[in-house]
């Protein structure tokens, strides 16, 4: 049993360190929760080394003590019989011997005591060799358990550093694992946040869309309820128009007999006029007097209803100030004056806004003021090619010859048409309300080229692409402009306000917010002519009253 012990004190260490090494290898590979469990097992080994040392050190101990009662024992003996004592003697005995003595003592046999003594001596030099080789083999015993206890010691020393070392690659492996968990977690963490950082920016901006869109919404939905109103107005005023323009067609049905009753003694007075020549020539030279007499009297009979005629026929065609015409007529100024607003203004307005806005970056206020110089500058450019068309047109009818460019300079008289027939401006106007597509894409392609852009501050830093993006818009502010600008009178945008000044609440409406002042302008308003009425309001954005 001892040598199975020593076997396994022997190999129990290196077994141990094999273990802790391996235990720490696949801890340190793994970094799971097996490292408890090893370090457990290896703190039991150590314990049950530790429990097994001072086992051996208690038997030492006790080897030890009954080693040195041995020699006490055999030192007392020998001290004993070197004395020859009998009643030392007697007091080594056993009581076997005790008693063979008291034997030999009460026959008083002098040789049997001798023979009783020699036994005695022999018996205590056996016990003293006993003794001896007992002494012997204990301090042998004691040597091996002190070879043992100091090979159990190194064998401690030798677990414990290997304890410790393991202790210290275990700590090292969890640090290294700890490293590494907070490694990936500071990873994950920053690939969370960068991708929470998106999804913030992307939060912000279509939160940013949203509330651009709700101001939009809002500001279609109070132009919905503007137009609604304004629909109201105008079906009121076609209403009033209609019982005007029947009144009017009353009136002109009576002029019209009037004319008709005019020109029917105007008719017999020519008659009267030619008989009288006729009769004139046929009559003697003492008659030509009375004749030429009745003649002058006709003739001025003529003139005089002429001019009546003229004068009917103008208050006929001119009453008012403006022509009767019908309102159904899609080249009335009342119908392009609600196509200018509800049209132009109502959609194409509003996608070249969005346009502007929302795909080129431009803010509120800038896109606004962008539309509105197209708009107005467009309406300048064509004012100005339709005035030059008729100017030409006039010339052309009135001096077909040309001889007022001879010289190479132009007539300064401007031709006004008063000596044109009625008939045919009105033929000329029918013509000029209905352009041509080619023209529109003409007028169109010379404004763009032909305009000043640096003259106006708005429009001074957009692009040729940015325009092209908004040509919808473009194209129908100039075909708007050419059929208001060939009317006559043509038709007036009034664009031009001073800012902090109060403004016509009959001629605009107010843009987002309400004020008395004028911030700037949204669309102009559209009057009959320069100084006519009104027939439909233009925006103002106002300056904020509560600000």
């Amino acid at each position: 049993m001892e040598d199975t012990q020593k076997q396994m004190s022997k190999g129990q260490p290196e077994s141990l360190i094999n273990d802790a090494e391996t235990n720490s290898t696949f801890a340190t590979c793994t970094a799971r929760p097996m490292r408890n469990i090893d370090k457990v097992d290896v703190l039991k080994r150590l314990s049950q080394t530790e429990a097994r040392l001072s086992l051996s050190m208690d038997e030492n101990k006790q080897l030890r003590e009954d080693l040195k009662d041995m020699l006490e024992t055999h030192i007392d003996l020998q001290s004993k019989l070197a004395d020859s004592g009998t009643l030392e003697g007697d007091s080594l005995l056993t009581n076997s011997e005790n008693k063979i003595l008291m034997s030999s003592r009460r026959t008083k046999s002098v040789g049997a005591i001798e023979i009783q003594k020699t036994v005695v001596y022999r018996h205590a030099a056996v016990q003293t060799e006993v003794i001896i080789q007992g002494s012997e083999a204990i301090s042998i015993m004691l040597k091996t358990l002190e070879l043992e206890y100091s090979q159990l010691q190194n064998e401690y020393e030798q677990l414990q550093n290997s304890f410790e070392d393991l202790l210290n690659r275990l700590q090292d492996a969890e640090e290294k694992q700890n490293k590494l968990t907070l490694e990936k977690q500071n990873g994950a963490w920053s690939k969370g946040s960068e991708a929470l950082e998106r999804t913030e920016v992307q939060h912000e901006e279509l939160k940013k869309t949203i509330t651009c869109l709700d101001g939009l919404c809002q500001m279609l939905q109070s132009r919905i309820e503007k137009l609604e109103n304004d629909n109201k107005c105008v079906r009121s005023r076609g209403e009033k128009l209609n019982l005007q323009n029947s009144k009017q067609k009353t009136e002109l049905d009576k002029v019209q007999k009037d004319m008709k009753n005019l020109r029917e003694e105007n008719d017999h007075l020519l008659k009267d006029n030619r008989r009288l020549l006729d009769e004139l020539k046929n009559k003697t030279s003492s008659d030509n007097d009375s004749l030429r007499q009745e003649f002058a009297d006709i003739k001025d009979k003529y003139e005089e209803a002429q001019k009546r005629l003229s004068i009917i026929a103008a208050e006929t065609l001119s009453r008012g100030g403006y022509r009767i015409q019908n309102i159904d007529d899609k080249n009335s100024p009342i119908k392009l004056a609600e196509e200018f607003r509800c049209d132009l203004y109502g959609n194409d307005w509003c996608e070249a806004y969005l346009m502007l806005t929302a795909k080129l970056g431009k803010d509120e206020r800038k896109a606004t003021q962008i539309l509105l110089d197209l708009c107005t500058e467009s309406y300048l450019f064509v004012k100005r090619c339709a005035r030059y068309q008729l100017d030409t047109v006039y010339n052309a009818l009135l001096n077909p010859s040309g001889n007022n460019f001879r010289s190479g300079q132009r007539n300064s008289k401007r031709r006004t048409g008063d000596d044109i027939p009625e008939s045919f401006r009105q033929q000329m106007m029918s013509l000029r309300m209905q352009p041509s597509a080619d023209l529109i894409v003409s007028l169109m392609s010379d404004f763009l080229e032909q305009f000043e852009y640096e003259r106006s501050r708005h429009l001074r830093s957009i692009s040729q692409k940015d325009l092209q993006e908004i040509s919808p818009y473009i194209s129908k502010c100039v075909r708007l402009s050419w059929r208001m600008a060939v009317q006559e009178p043509p038709m007036y945008l009034l664009f031009k306000i001073k800012r902090s000044s109060p403004f016509d609440k009959t001629k605009f409406d107010v843009y987002t917010v309400n004020g008395e002042l004028v911030d700037f302008l949204v669309w102009p308003a559209v009057l009959k002519g320069e100084h006519g009425e009104c027939l439909q309001k233009g925006v103002i954005q106002p300056l904020n009253s509560k600000a």
